[in-house]
């Protein structure tokens, strides 16, 4: 029975074993196992849809000892038209993890994800008003009558949609 128990436990530690030349994917996904002990469900769901979505299927192919800072910085900067910096941040956490796993096992001697740099952030958005379409309208308004310029005021002051403003009855008043 020892010879038996003895093959059991090398096969156990065999499996455990990391792998000195992993693709990228593999990397990642080993990444992905170990911290979804430490995180929540939904966290876990978004890293794991960041990898099976863009990084596995355009770094996964790659050794990941072979894994320079070129290839990083051209994924981030080929998303950076498709998504915001924000997200872009959070692709980065897990390559950064991938990758600093790996160093730790002795796969790679630096991160290169360190040395990424990320696009800047898009120019916030700045809206501008429509000060003569809104004297046009409440012109044209005037003209109809009051019930008409008071529906046209209530729309430019609070905003309505035209289906908000013929859902309000009297009740919804003040």
């Amino acid at each position: 029975m020892l010879p038996e128990v003895k093959a059991q436990w090398e096969a156990e530690l065999n499996s455990n074993v990391v792998s000195d030349d992993p693709t990228f994917a593999e990397s990642v996904e080993r990444w992905l196992e170990a911290k979804s002990k430490s995180v929540k469900e939904n966290t876990m769901v978004a890293y794991t849809g960041y990898a099976n979505k863009h990084i596995v299927p355009m770094l996964g192919h790659i050794k990941t000892k072979d894994i320079q800072y070129a290839h990083l910085q051209r994924y981030i900067d080929d998303l950076a038209g498709d998504l915001k910096v924000k997200s872009l941040k959070k692709h980065l956490v897990v390559i950064n993890g991938a990758l600093d796993d790996a160093e730790r096992s002795g796969i790679i001697s630096s991160n290169p994800a360190r040395l990424v740099q990320m696009p800047r952030e898009a120019e916030k958005f700045v809206g501008n008003t429509l000060e003569e379409e809104a004297k046009e309208a409440l012109s044209a308004a005037q003209e109809e009558g009051e019930p008409m310029y008071a529906i046209v005021i209530l729309g430019m002051v609070y905003g309505l949609r035209r289906s908000e403003m013929c859902d309000l009855r009297w009740k919804d008043r003040l």
